[in-house]
């Protein structure tokens, strides 16, 4: 697979964009999501800032397969501390005190 999509106005936090990339393959994804917002380039490879727009998605899709191999290194680079992230985010999350105190 070259490329996956899944530009939508809803969805704001897939899984489908990690799972992708994590295997090698760039997706787009629609301006909901927070992901890449701490990573310019990924970000501007990846995110479809008008979803709406056939045009403005295509021409996402042919950046992202042109720059395909810089895509998903970048992304290599960007995910340990992403995920490094998320494990401190959850694990903050599960300490928070339930009982108010």
């Amino acid at each position: 697979m070259h490329l996956n999509l899944y530009v939508t106005l809803s969805e704001c936090a897939p899984m489908l964009p990690l799972e992708s990339l994590s295997l090698g393959t760039p997706c787009l994804l629609g301006p909901t999501s927070h992901y890449f917002q701490d990573n310019d380039y990924l970000h501007s490879r990846l995110v479809v800032p008008y979803p709406e727009h056939a045009e403005v998605i295509a021409e996402k899709a042919i950046q992202v397969l042109a720059e395909r191999d810089q895509v998903i290194e970048a992304y290599c680079d960007f995910a340990p501390e992403y995920n490094q992230r998320a494990r401190r985010v959850l694990s903050d999350f599960l300490e928070f005190p339930m009982d108010g105190a």
